[in-house]
């Protein structure tokens, strides 16, 4: 009976009905429970969200001896009666979620009184009582709770929701001691402090208290809480931190610049600190002063990091950045260890920056743009070099004659990039394994290398040889040789007669591991689409496995769980099967938590099941039409780039704890923001590269949260009506450039809004004067755009202190525009056909500091001979003839950059 428009139901009527288990009458309009329930004896689940019910009675459901979901969230419910000899016996589960409602409130008492508006009372219960000794899950989210009282004395609760309500206290010194529960969850309340007698709670694994008002943490809380996996805080007033602090990490942090005015808060016993998911970030800066051992700065659009001198850090990563090269300022590491500069545009690297680097002992710049590698030393004394990874970049030629330097790492990794060419003599004392498959090799030849007494290993697979290198006997103590894939049509034997190792050793190859006589080995390997799928694992960052060409013959995948044992990371390239799901998936070890399925075009299907307990899932390069999630808490990250994907997959709202998810380069269609309440954790979501024309949302009435990033660039939007599409308010970082869009309209409002982009659209007016205060939002941008004025209104916008209007068709510019913006110190107004600025002395921005005008060349007037284009006419008005501008006493000037 949902979705329909009843006030009133009355089922004494009706005939009774054992077989019934469940009940919706949800979207209706019923003021009151509807009457005779005993009807249905048998109940399992009764659904009465979304309507007009003002007061309820648990009595009207105690005779439901099997009832144990009660769902009665979206009601504007102010009266909530339970009496503990009229309670369900079996009920688990009340969802009184989103039960809001303006002006006063009532409460009955007996035994248990709560009110959603106001207090909410947890009355003793009897010890002999059996009321409600089965409830397992308190829901109470999205209310106007503003005290919790009274003692909770349920054994068997699990979890409990409080969050986003209006709490300002809650004593848990009067539960019971809770020895089930395992998530606590108070975010986006009132709280000043850390409730006293958390190690009730002594098994708790999650705690939430994101979105408070806590100014003080410390140590002793939480010290009970020995299970303890996950601590929120992020977004409250804190001021001091606790001095046994040794790992922080800064989650959706919203300044453009992290220098010594932030990390001089830090507190000395801090050893490592983290930075992730904070697209504001550009800037970085650490201080000599600062004791940090480990240094990780993830999902970032960092541009710029500076490294004064340091001993004391260890380790440096840096993943999902915008660096377009490596930082100068790491040579002022002396003592750091592992570098890692992943997921960024780098383009060149310089191993001189070794010389500097002297207990280095790992370089990992896997998934960059690097094509070049340059020296310009020939030796260096040093040994504790380890490993070096490249895999992942757009090198095409090397020369390792000019690179010695890289003789000194004993695992180089070369993979999956371009390589056409090696060239050059070569020599090593310290090299191991060497990873050039993946490129584009016609030819190897070994002639001009030294005998390398310690490489062992080494792999050309995937590339475009035609027969064995020369001179390969220049190494002689190899034990594992890579050739699969390539296009070999002669085996010349002689080739292999000095590598002794090699007929003794055990070589796994493609899906089988055996001692092989010496020329059977060879040739199994050579043939190694003959033998199933092929895989490779290393040991970087934990135990990493790829496995190439699955489900191109018939594979035995029993062998996966053995040959992938322990492996955290596996990744699938190159996969020929139509459909990746559980008859796979089932074949993977427990330990493993990201997966990756890459450059697999034939793939389009996938179904992740519920047991797999992965946090991040990668698909790319696919023709994925259709993935499917079964209920899943483990992911946290989801990410589909090239897909043939028209839509966001519906069953995303089963990864109930998902975080950041990224579909890029496909063909999605639309954007229905509820996905902000699939899923509730979500802070970033990147659809960039699409095809969105269209965003809808359903109001939520009240509910705000903090997110991190929308990224909508490059798809093909042309109007925004921003007051139906509320949720865009939530998110710290926006941007809408690079799509058709023509029109913005409608009211808006946000308090966490602190960057927006509509760079490079269609836009040829903007008005703010219906927008309301969006307090944080501090840089704004219509980079090339229409726009032949000065948005209306933009200076109700207050708080900016970045606003751009590059490469538009501004003509006139008068500062009255900016006047009352105090915050604003940059203005790009370059690339323009702008004659003329008018300043009036008493209407500016006060603060502005810099103003951008190149290339603003406009035609001069035809008494100008000679001059085809003019400057700028800056004209600065004094408001009176005894005003401090008219005695030149003009503080805009002394402050005012002009950059021309």
């Amino acid at each position: 009976m949902s979705n329909n428009l009843l006030p009133q139901i009355d089922l004494c009527e009706w005939v009774l009905m054992p077989n019934m288990t469940s009940l919706f009458i949800e979207k209706n309009k019923l003021i009151g429970v509807p009457d005779c329930l005993h009807k249905f004896p048998n109940l399992y689940s009764i659904n009465l969200e979304n309507n007009l019910l003002s007061s309820v009675s648990l009595a009207a459901f105690a005779q439901l001896k099997v009832l144990q979901y009660l769902r009665l969230a979206w009601n504007p419910i102010v009266s909530f009666i339970l009496r503990e000899d009229s309670v369900p016996p079996k009920l688990l589960h009340i969802d009184m979620r989103h039960s809001r409602k303006s002006g006063n409130y009532a409460c009955t008492v007996s035994n248990y009184r709560p009110s959603l508006e106001g207090t909410f009372v947890f009355s003793h219960v009897p010890n002999d009582a059996q009321t409600m000794r089965a409830l397992e899950i308190i829901d109470l989210e999205y209310n106007q709770i503003e005290v919790v009282v009274g003692r909770l004395t349920n054994p068997k609760i699990t979890t409990v929701i409080l969050s986003n309500n209006n709490l300002f206290t809650i004593n848990l010194c009067e539960w019971n001691t809770m020895p089930l529960i395992n998530s606590f969850s108070l975010a986006v309340n009132s709280l000043p402090n850390i409730p006293q007698c958390l190690g009730r709670m002594r098994r708790v694994k999650f705690l939430n208290f994101n979105h408070n008002k806590l100014t003080r943490i410390t140590i002793d809380s939480f010290v009970m809480l020995t299970e303890l996996r996950s601590l929120h805080f992020t977004s409250n007033a804190i001021q001091t931190l606790p001095n046994e602090i040794a790992s922080m990490r800064f989650k959706h942090l919203d300044t453009l610049t992290f220098d010594h005015s932030i990390a001089k808060h830090l507190v000395e016993t801090v050893e490592q600190l983290e930075i992730v998911d904070s697209r504001a970030l550009i800037h970085f800066i650490l201080p000599s002063a600062n004791a940090i051992q480990r240094l990780t700065i993830a999902r970032t659009q960092l541009n710029w990091i500076h490294f004064q001198p340091n001993e004391a850090v260890l380790l440096v990563s840096i993943v999902s950045s915008n660096l377009h090269l490596v930082p100068p300022s790491l040579r002022n590491l002396n003592n750091v260890k592992y570098i890692k500069l992943q997921k960024s545009y780098i383009r060149y690297l310089n191993l001189d920056l070794l010389q500097w680097l002297r207990k280095l002992d790992t370089l990992d710049l896997m998934y960059n743009k690097i094509h070049t590698l340059a020296s310009t030393l020939q030796c260096l004394q040093q040994h504790n070099l380890v490993t070096l990874n490249l895999r992942n970049n757009q090198l095409r030629i090397l020369n390792l004659e000019l690179l010695p330097l890289i003789g000194l790492f004993e695992q180089v990794d070369l993979s999956h990039n371009k390589i056409e060419l090696l060239v050059g003599r070569f020599s090593s004392d310290h090299l191991q394994t060497l990873i050039v498959s993946h490129n584009r090799l016609k030819v190897i030849d070994f002639c001009q290398w030294d005998a390398m007494p310690t490489l062992a290993k080494i792999s050309f697979e995937a590339n475009e040889l035609t027969r064995v290198p020369n001179c390969i006997h220049h190494l002689p103590n190899l034990s594992y040789v890579g050739f699969g894939r390539n296009k070999f049509t002669q085996v010349d034997m002689e080739r292999f007669v000095l590598l002794v190792q090699l007929q003794k050793q055990t070589m796994l190859i493609g899906r089988i591991q055996f001692q092989a006589p010496f020329f059977v080995g060879l040739l199994s390997f050579i043939s190694g689409w003959a033998v199933g799928f092929q895989w490779y694992c290393s040991k970087y960052d934990g135990v990493e496995c790829t496995i190439h060409y699955l489900g191109e013959l018939k594979s035995d995948l029993s062998k996966l769980k053995n040959i992938t044992n322990g492996a955290t990371f596996i990744r699938f390239t190159r996969v020929k099967a139509l459909t990746v799901d559980q008859a796979t998936i089932v074949h993977l070890p427990d330990t493993v938590r990201k997966l990756e399925i890459t450059d697999s075009q034939p793939v389009q299907i996938i179904i992740i099941p519920s047991y797999l307990a992965i946090t991040c899932l990668f698909v790319h390069i696919t023709q994925l039409r259709w993935i499917h999630f079964q209920p899943n808490d483990a992911v946290r990250e989801l990410s589909i780039r090239i897909s043939n994907l028209q839509q966001i997959p519906p069953t995303v709202q089963n990864l109930t704890n998902l975080q950041h998810i990224s579909l890029q380069h496909s063909h999605l269609q639309h954007l229905n923001l509820d996905l902000l309440h699939w899923c509730r954790f979500l802070h970033t979501v990147d659809l960039s590269y699409n095809e969105i024309h269209t965003i809808t949302s359903t109001p939520h009435a009240g509910q705000q949260r903090q997110l991190s990033a929308l990224l909508l660039n490059h798809n093909q939007l042309s109007v925004l009506n921003l007051e139906v599409l509320a949720p865009i308010g939530w998110f710290a970082y926006v941007d809408f450039s690079y799509n058709r869009i023509e029109l913005l309209v409608g009211r808006f409002s946000s308090e966490h809004m602190a960057t927006i982009s509509f760079a490079y659209n269609r836009l040829k007016t903007v008005d703010f004067c219906q927008w309301e205060q969006v307090t944080n939002l501090t840089f704004i941008s219509f980079l090339s755009n229409d726009l032949t004025s000065v948005p209306n209104c933009i200076n109700r916008l207050t708080n900016l202190t970045t606003v751009s209007l590059i490469s538009n068709q501004l003509t006139i510019v008068t500062m009255d525009a900016f006047a009352g913006m105090d915050n604003l110190t940059s203005l790009y107004l370059s690339h323009n056909n702008i004659r003329s600025i008018t300043v009036h002395e008493g209407r500016y921005p006060k603060q502005l500091q810099q103003l951008f005008l190149s290339g603003n060349r406009h035609k001069c007037d035809n008494h100008l001979f000679g001059q085809p284009f003019c400057s700028v006419d800056i004209d600065f008005k004094p408001s009176s003839r005894t005003s401090d501008w008219s005695r030149n006493e003009n503080a805009l000037k002394r402050q005012l950059s002009i950059i021309v």
